[in-house]
């Protein structure tokens, strides 16, 4: 996630985009018994992502696809829940639920992971 940020800084006037995606079609299952039969499309992911290229205006943008239990996608913005060694960190239980940080959680995970001297 860094390199992102940092590109971003380092080349004034660029723009980056970081992704995570979710479960989606694709051969990466093939062969296996992972039922991806509510797995979101590929081409819609695409398409999302194209669309939130395209808009962006700020240097950098971080971006969740999610998919819900239909199998259709879910937008959020800013970091998740870190993972482990973070796992740590008190979080309430309905944002847990969600999979994603509250406003004041994102601001001290972007205070904490800054690249700023």
């Amino acid at each position: 996630m860094n390199f992102s940020r940092e590109l971003a800084r380092d080349l004034p006037g660029s723009k980056t985009i970081l992704v995570h995606p979710g479960g989606m079609k694709t051969d990466l299952f093939k062969g296996t018994n992972t039922d991806t039969s509510n797995f979101m499309e590929p081409n819609v992911v695409a398409e999302i992502i194209w669309d939130e290229v395209e808009s962006q205006r700020s240097p950098f943008k971080e971006l969740q696809i999610m998919r819900n239990d239909d199998g259709s996608p879910s937008v959020s913005y800013d970091p998740r829940i870190p993972e482990l060694p973070f796992a740590d960190l008190v979080v309430p239980d309905d944002v847990k639920k969600m999979g994603i940080l509250s406003k004041e959680q994102a601001k001290a995970a972007q205070k904490f992971f800054s690249f700023e001297d």
